[in-house]
């Protein structure tokens, strides 16, 4: 279902919506092209599984929007073991009851279900709308984190990511080959923003870049002078950072 807007204006519940897609949509993209075996298997010493992540971000999310904010009881009481990165270190998740990859996308399927529907219910927020507004931005912000940690899994594997083939029927080749030059200039780097950023991102501060060149399909997503950080709209669509190493 599509969520109605709050009606307190505090709580931009489209933006939320919104911004819980947007994590979502990009990581089942990172799954997709993976097999079972692949999921379920550890593929380093360092990392979990991958299916292991994928459930313990729908445990995350069931925890904080359904159960702490909705007073919803567990899917199961199990999963409050199993998918605490607190108490099982990544060199013992393996020896759990995990769900398999089919279990664990069903079970984020029906989380994430649960959640788009209590949003669209809720039409008073005025209770606790920046603390409601907040827990959504920190599972938001979750998702993204275990998405970094999932690549660093995939960039640990004894093999390459599966990339999916494209269609190459209305591709052109670049019109300028090789490299090209760019003029440099000032940008800002890092941020400012205390709630939404970890320690090694801030402050936000000015750094000046000589002119350079750069093989074109490496050429910079952002224009000298706008950092990645001031694209943000708002900490729910743009909590996203690197993975923390205890998760």
């Amino acid at each position: 279902m599509t969520p109605t807007v709050s009606s307190v204006a505090s709580v931009d519940v489209e933006a939320i919506a919104a911004a819980l897609d947007e994590a979502r949509a990009a990581t089942l993209a990172l799954l997709a092209p993976l097999d079972e075996s692949t999921l379920a298997r550890r593929h380093s010493e360092l990392m979990s599984p991958l299916v292991w992540d994928l459930a313990h971000v729908a445990h995350y999310e069931e925890l904080w929007l359904l159960r702490e904010l909705g007073g919803a009881a567990p899917t199961e009481d199990r999963f409050d073991d199993i998918y605490d990165a607190f108490k099982h270190p990544r060199k013992e998740r393996t020896s759990l009851d995990l769900l398999g990859p089919a279990e664990a996308f069903a079970f984020a399927t029906d989380v994430r279900a649960r959640v788009v529907d209590r949003l669209g219910a809720v039409t008073d927020w005025s209770d606790a709308a920046r603390r409601a507004e907040f827990v959504h931005a920190m599972v938001i912000q979750h998702e993204h984190q275990h998405r970094e940690t999932m690549l660093a899994t995939l960039q640990l594997r004894d093999r390459p990511y599966p990339i999916p083939r494209r269609s190459t029927a209305n591709r052109t080749a670049p019109t300028v080959p090789g490299e090209i030059e760019l003029s440099g200039g000032t940008f800002t780097m890092g941020t400012d923003d205390t709630a939404w950023s970890y320690d090694n991102e801030r402050p936000a501060h000015p750094v000046t870049l000589a002119p350079f060149r750069i093989d074109v399909p490496s050429a910079p997503r952002f224009a000298i002078g706008t950092s990645p950080s001031a694209a943000r709209s708002s900490p729910a669509s743009a909590a996203h950072a690197t993975a923390v190493q205890l998760h």
